[in-house]
């Protein structure tokens, strides 16, 4: 277990992304070749964390994926998945953050004309994230 810069615990796991040989029958399948590492660390992002005008309601997990050259932040939705990135671990969680409420308002904005899909991430968007109002 770590911890990041602002002392909330995360869990890491640092893997090579090199070939794998998965053997069992009928057939084995080996993953594809790649050149470098990447940590994914899992970070908890609490209720009421504010990025911007933008203020969560309930805990969110999100994936931070650190590679050589980048960092993503990501989260899963109803059947989609939202990122945000930077270059370090806090830009992409607050990119993240910043994306989804503005992933939000456009569901918002076209509510009368969205799919199954897109009315579930809605829903769960409704229930996660909020505009915070300054007065």
């Amino acid at each position: 277990m770590t911890t990041f810069t602002n002392n909330v615990p995360y869990l890491v796991v640092t893997f090579p992304l090199s070939p794998i040989q998965l053997t069992g029958a009928p057939c084995s399948v080996a993953t594809p070749v790649a050149q470098n590492l990447e940590s994914i660390s899992l970070f908890p992002l609490h209720k009421d964390f504010r990025v911007g005008p933008w203020r969560l309601n309930s805990l969110l997990l999100a994936e931070v994926h650190i590679a050589q050259d980048s960092v993503i932040a990501l989260t899963y939705l109803n059947q989609t998945s939202e990122y945000g990135s930077g270059q370090t671990p806090e830009a992409a969680l607050c990119d993240l953050v910043s994306s989804l409420g503005e992933y939000r308002e456009a569901l918002e904005s076209r509510r009368d004309r969205l799919g199954l899909s897109a009315i579930g991430d809605l829903a769960v968007l409704e229930n996660l994230i909020a505009r915070v109002t300054t007065q």
